[in-house]
């Protein structure tokens, strides 16, 4: 399991558990334009699905729910990939990453906190103007 590292000073103090859902279909990998970013302060960043934990929610609830929300897709949700955390104030975060697995039925569709949904080869995804750290933490876990 990987760690993503993650800049606390790009961080807004948020208190819920979230998650990251890494859908994948031929070698092709699911990244959303952020119109508005839940987490982050860089709105127009690409980055993969995410959400926040609801109030006890299993983390893999989440990552179903929050792929419907935001593209959708009915998916089947795979390992878990990694983890990030937040400690701080006011409190203490953890983000879950999980694989998803997409059988190409249906299309993806920005949901109101996306702009854009793009399906990226893997081969291209350092190239996309992702949020930083999401590279590294792509290749320590071996996707790219």
């Amino acid at each position: 399991m990987v760690r993503m590292e993650i800049d606390k000073n790009k961080f807004r103090h948020v208190q819920r558990d979230g998650i990251v859902a890494i859908l994948i279909n031929n070698n092709k990998v699911l990244l959303l334009k952020r119109r508005r970013i839940p987490f982050l302060t860089n709105p127009g960043i690409w980055f993969f699905i995410t959400g926040g934990r609801k109030n006890g929610e299993a983390y893999i609830e989440t990552a179903y729910r929050e792929i419907m929300e935001e593209t959708g897709l009915q998916i089947s949700v795979g390992a878990l990939v990694g983890f990030a955390e937040r400690i701080g104030r006011p409190g203490h975060q953890v983000i879950m990453s999980f694989f998803a697995l997409w059988g190409g039925d249906g299309r993806a569709v920005a949901a109101s906190d996306a702009s854009e949904v793009a399906w990226v080869p893997l081969s291209e995804v350092e190239s996309f103007g992702l949020v930083e750290g999401l590279a590294d933490f792509l290749r320590r876990a071996g996707i790219i």
